[in-house]
């Protein structure tokens, strides 16, 4: 048997990003908490407890695909830095790893996809929930290799906060970029004879040409419209994702950060005039962690070279931060053991 990709690509976790202020002796912020895990070295332990594993995927490679600006690649470091010194709240009895990073330093993004999927994959057959901090939109396409390798037989739905609904054609016929993970997505269940459920909210209508909502159409894919929550506010969002929870056993989330309006995420490849407000998308967050059916999170596009003062890197790891607060007082068991 040959070895996993991902040892080719892989970057063992840097305790030197997580770094913050220590308030007392009890371990009150993440970076007190964090333990890692050098997979080169040490294979992943079942894991009993809440447990949630950091992993990144440093990539522009479908950025530059996809004609954007680059700079995705040092997000995750990013991120990490920001969370770090982050209260842990009622976090204290959760577990946290950071196993490292997936590179793609090469122009080879379907075997750095592959390699983050056989990542994540592990990280769910060891009961610990993915957390992939991106790099280019790209990273969907190899999380929902992972969480698909690791629930074969179990159709996932995908709630995709974005600017763009990423159903771009695939370069050549075959090659993949930032744009394309959702159609890379929809026709890998078509393949299977599988229904592809596809949820995209923030969406603009400037970002996205007609031929791209046609595809949406026939997929049968459901979109909510920037303009909608400032309208409505997220109420139309909300019951969408509660008529997704209730009819899916398994959702994959992902976050783009230019769904966000430019106040508030300067820090992304195409950042937008008229997105969101992070509240807009923080009450989502809540209803989607309550519902107990994500089996994954990715956070992309973040871009430190093109951010201001930490922003967008700021936003993304408080979104990061959030969803876990309220998953863990979801998903706690350990209140419920004598």
């Amino acid at each position: 048997m040959s070895d996993p990709v991902w040892k080719n690509r892989y970057k063992p976790p840097q305790a030197s990003l997580w770094k913050g202020r220590q308030d007392s002796e009890i371990k009150e912020r993440f970076f007190e908490k964090i333990i890692f895990s050098d997979l080169s070295k040490v294979s992943l332990e079942q894991s009993s407890a809440q447990t949630y594993g950091f992993v990144g995927f440093a990539s522009d490679e479908g950025i530059k695909r996809n004609l954007g600006r680059k700079g995705a690649f040092k997000g995750p470091e990013a991120i990490r830095k920001a969370l770090a010194n982050f209260p842990l709240h009622h976090l204290e009895k959760a577990s946290f790893i950071d196993v490292g990073d997936i590179l793609c330093e090469d122009e080879n993004l379907e075997e750095a996809q592959q390699a983050l999927g056989e990542i994540v994959s592990d990280l769910l057959s060891k009961h610990i929930f993915p957390v992939v901090l991106g790099g280019g939109h790209e990273i969907s396409w190899g999380m929902h290799q992972g969480i698909v390798a690791a629930q074969p037989n179990n159709p996932v739905a995908v709630i995709n906060f974005d600017a763009h609904l990423d159903l771009r054609p695939l370069l050549k016929g075959v090659l993949g970029s930032s744009g394309t993970s959702f159609l890379q997505i929809a026709k890998s269940y078509e393949a299977r004879g599988l229904e592809f459920e596809y949820v995209c909210l923030g969406l603009q209508q400037t970002g996205n040409t007609k031929s791209l909502l046609d595809v949406a159409h026939q997929q049968g894919s459901r979109v909510i419209f920037a303009e909608d929550f400032f309208a409505h506010g997220p109420q139309k969002s909300l019951e969408l994702i509660r008529e997704i929870t209730h009819k899916k056993a398994a959702i994959h989330l992902t976050i783009c950060m230019d769904v966000f309006a430019a106040a508030f995420a300067p820090g992304v490849s195409s950042p937008q005039v008229l997105g969101l407000f992070p509240w807009h998308v923080m009450l989502c967050l809540k209803e989607l962690a309550h519902s107990g059916r994500v089996v994954g999170f990715d956070i992309a596009e973040l871009s430190p070279p093109l951010d201001t003062q930490d922003m967008t890197a700021k936003l993304a790891a408080s979104l990061v931060a959030h969803f876990l607060y309220e998953h863990f007082q979801q998903n706690d068991t350990t209140s419920l053991t004598p």
